[in-house]
Parts: C-alpha cells; sequence; structure tokens
C-alpha cells in the first residue's frame, strides 16, 4: 500500500503467526458452515413436492420417468421400480448442478 505516510514505499501489512492461525481458524469454520448448509440445501430440494410421470416406452417396453418442474431429469429403468430408482438419483445430480 503507498501512502503519503511511508514515503512512497510499498508496504504489505504484516500478520503474526497467532493472527494467522486465527484467520486460518475462522476460514475452516465458515468452510464447514458453508458446507453443512449445502448439504441441507440439497435435502430440501429433494423433499418437495414433485410431479413424476411414469409411462412405458412403447418401443423397448422400458419405463421412463420424468420430473416436470426439473428439465432434463428423464430417467429410463427396467421397471417402475428401477425408474423411481434412477429418477432420484438423476433429480439429486440436476439440483447439485444447479
Amino acid at each position: 500500500m503507498i501512502n503519503e505516510h511511508n514515503n512512497g514505499k510499498d508496504t504489505v501489512p504484516k500478520l503474526g503467526r497467532a493472527t494467522f492461525r486465527d484467520l486460518n481458524d475462522r476460514l475452516g469454520r465458515v468452510i464447514d458452515g458453508i458446507e453443512r448448509t449445502m448439504a441441507k440445501t440439497l435435502e430440501y430440494y429433494l423433499a418437495l413436492p414433485y410431479t413424476i410421470v411414469l409411462r412405458r416406452d412403447i418401443k423397448d417396453e422400458n419405463v421412463v420417468a420424468r420430473v416436470e418442474e426439473l428439465p432434463d431429469v428423464q430417467p429410463t429403468g427396467i421397471t417402475e421400480t428401477g425408474g423411481a430408482s434412477n429418477l432420484r438419483d438423476n433429480m439429486q445430480a440436476w439440483i447439485e448442478d444447479a
């Protein structure tokens, strides 16, 4: 930082060891808090009520599941249970990417 009080010299404020450790600990707690919040957010969104449509594909007889509120979530399963299981995995991936 250059100002009139340091005769135009570039100075960088120095942190002592204790201060650095304190900042590092604080940063660690902030990151932990963010990770916990994101985990809650994922579960929150997965628990919301969604409109799920199951239909049997005429060509190969597989079950296709679709979530109307989440575009591009459309897994295919061999049975209704398989389609529902794949659906939950795809919903989670879609929400995490959003």
